[in-house]
């Protein structure tokens, strides 16, 4: 036996009943316990990544050929500026935008 393995032996008293216990029972269950902890914490958040992401599309999907009608309105005929803004008024009013905040790298609007 190696003088590194004497020293953890003697530090860790493998040779009483507690140490045996502890290196025997407490330490998979706790290295285990972290495992599992990272496990389920890494899920959660590509769970939650998925779902922000499907929630995008959707709301780019539903609001996308609305946004460039008005935009087409509003270059081609200025005089209806009016009836576009009350339009994109009413779709961000929604809760489905609300919900939505469109942000930059660094997390600001």
């Amino acid at each position: 036996m190696s003088n590194f393995n004497k020293k953890l032996f003697k530090r860790l008293r493998l040779n009483h009943a507690y140490g045996q216990l502890i290196a025997l029972i407490f330490v998979p269950i706790t290295i285990l316990a972290s495992v599992g902890t990272l496990l389920v914490l890494s899920e959660t958040s590509n769970a939650a990544k998925k779902q922000q992401r499907y929630a995008a599309i959707a709301i780019l999907s539903r609001y996308q050929h609305t946004s460039e009608q008005l935009l087409h309105i509003l270059s081609t005929q200025p005089a209806r500026y009016d009836h576009a803004q009350t339009a994109m008024l009413q779709m961000f009013n929604e809760t489905d935008l609300r919900r939505a905040a469109i942000t930059n790298a660094q997390g600001k609007p």
